[in-house]
């Protein structure tokens, strides 16, 4: 078994498809709860939300307020009975563009307009189904292996320096 992961492909292989199972289970997780990461660094504030099978990535600046880290989590049933549940109340949209499961946005705060914000949503299967194909192929397609006899590399040594043939 030692063998099998010898290969540098086996080894990134292995680190993928761990990567790929962890958003499995925030993929899962985000259908009954919803999660949020606020980090503030100097004068803006990144946001990384997961909900609804969804990653929500924001930076959001320059902010009013200072709160270094945050981490809050809910039921998804009582975040959206809480909080009005549209993704971008309280923002006023300059861009916004969904194509499959990716969204794209920009805008600024409604009431205060010099908050200016940029956002991307990807979808949870985005992430998970290609690391997932990937790995398999890293895990399961063997390498190539070259057989050469003696002599064969004897010639290609002297055609590449001369003096590294025995003679």
């Amino acid at each position: 078994m030692g063998e099998f992961f010898k290969s540098w492909r086996r080894k990134i292989g292995v680190m993928m498809l761990a990567v790929a199972c962890v958003f499995a289970v925030g993929w899962v997780r985000s259908q009954a709860r919803f999660d949020a990461v606020n980090l503030q660094v100097l004068n803006a504030t990144f946001f990384i939300q997961s909900r609804e099978g969804g990653v929500l990535l924001m930076r959001s600046g320059p902010t009013p307020f200072f709160q270094l880290f945050r981490f809050h989590s809910a039921e998804l049933k009582q975040a959206k009975a809480v909080m009005k549940w549209d993704q971008w109340y309280g923002y006023r949209l300059d861009y916004q563009h969904r194509f499959g499961g990716f969204e794209v946005a920009t805008g600024t705060g409604a009431a205060r307009s010099e908050i200016r914000f940029a956002a991307l949503t990807l979808s949870y299967w985005f992430i998970v189904i290609p690391m997932t194909l990937i790995s398999a192929c890293l895990l399961l397609w063997k390498p190539k292996t070259v057989k050469s006899s003696l002599g064969t590399q004897n010639y290609l040594l002297s055609q590449v320096h001369p003096l590294s043939t025995a003679h």
